[in-house]
């Protein structure tokens, strides 16, 4: 897993954990892992920005991407993974639809077929 540096909500300096999984040559599994020592934005909070950062980071135009957030046990909480649907605008920046749920909470069993483990 990398640390991804980025600029959170009013360009507050935050950081995640990035993993990307190349699934051929039109698909990409990205996993955002919130960090316990990222005292700015969280990744719930960054999308879709976050998801142009990796983007651009990763090279990862014109290729579909499935986005997982990843938030590790903590504090008494449970580990927990969601598929966040956005979409790519005419512009192809990322955004995240009005009409629907945007997080869907996803099994790991679900994450590990995704990412091919």
């Amino acid at each position: 897993m990398d640390v991804f540096e980025f600029a959170g909500l009013h360009g507050c300096p935050s950081r995640c954990g990035v993993e990307v999984f190349d699934k051929g040559k039109s698909r990409i599994v990205v996993v955002a892992t919130e960090l316990s020592q990222n005292n700015g934005t969280s990744v719930t909070n960054a999308w879709p920005q976050l998801a142009d950062a990796i983007q651009e980071e990763y090279n990862l135009d014109d290729r579909e991407v499935t986005w997982i957030e990843h938030y590790p046990e903590r504090r008494g909480l449970y580990e927990s993974f969601d598929m966040v649907l956005m979409f790519r605008d005419s512009t192809g920046h990322w955004r995240m639809s009005q009409e629907q749920r945007v997080w869907r909470n996803l099994a790991w069993e679900n994450v590990q077929r995704l990412i091919g483990v």
